[in-house]
């Protein structure tokens, strides 16, 4: 400083800010936009249908004709027990009136669906041999009503009920539980008996 107390100097060029540039504002343009807190934001979601026109969100539609063959394979396995029960239910109906074919018949159409069919040249005492002692009691029962000269006695007719049973027993026994099982879905015993013949012969 002077004597004077006066800056020797002019400090007005070092006191002078330069006003700094600013770009002029583009009402079409009006440059990037910051995100804001209140603003909600359109997010992208998972189309609710594939690419060949079906619903991602259901289930797999099944063809109707699979629902139609499905229908047919349980009606048909239904049906074979349904009708072999039916046709036991008959003839145990049979039986208790006297009728002791019946219960012959059973026993070999049982006998058939297992797979051990009797042949038919054999006599009621040869099948039973083979099968079972307990049917033999069933076997000379059904050979008395069916060479004999009268009607079957309420006890003989009791002696074979039970006879039936048993044998019934013993093939529970003697084969598995898969292999019963099979037997109730065998057509064998529903086919005529011509058709089993034919085929009796085919396999000579």
């Amino acid at each position: 400083l002077g004597t004077t107390g006066e800056i020797p100097f002019d400090v007005a060029a070092y006191l002078e800010v330069p006003e700094q540039n600013r770009p002029d504002f583009d009402a079409e343009n009006p440059g990037p936009v910051i995100f804001r807190d209140d603003e909600e934001i359109d997010i992208p979601t998972t189309p609710s249908t594939l690419p060949d026109g079906g619903d991602a969100g259901s289930s797999p539609v099944i063809p109707g004709w699979m629902l139609s063959v499905g229908v047919i394979v349980l009606a048909v396995f239904g049906l074979v027990p349904a009708v072999k029960w039916l046709r036991r239910s008959r003839r145990m109906r049979r039986l208790a009136a006297g009728d002791i074919s019946a219960a012959w018949k059973e026993i070999v159409d049982r006998l058939t669906d297992l797979g051990e069919p009797p042949h038919p040249a054999t006599t009621p005492t040869e099948v039973a041999a083979e099968v079972d002692t307990a049917m033999r009691p069933l076997a000379d029962v059904y050979s008395e009503a069916t060479y004999g000269p009268g009607p079957i006695v309420a006890n003989r007719l009791a002696l074979a009920t039970r006879s039936l049973e048993d044998t019934e027993a013993g093939l529970a026994e003697r084969y598995s539980a898969g292999h019963r099982l099979l037997s109730r879905y065998r057509l064998a015993s529903l086919t005529p008996a011509w058709w089993r013949k034919w085929r009796r012969r085919r396999k000579r």
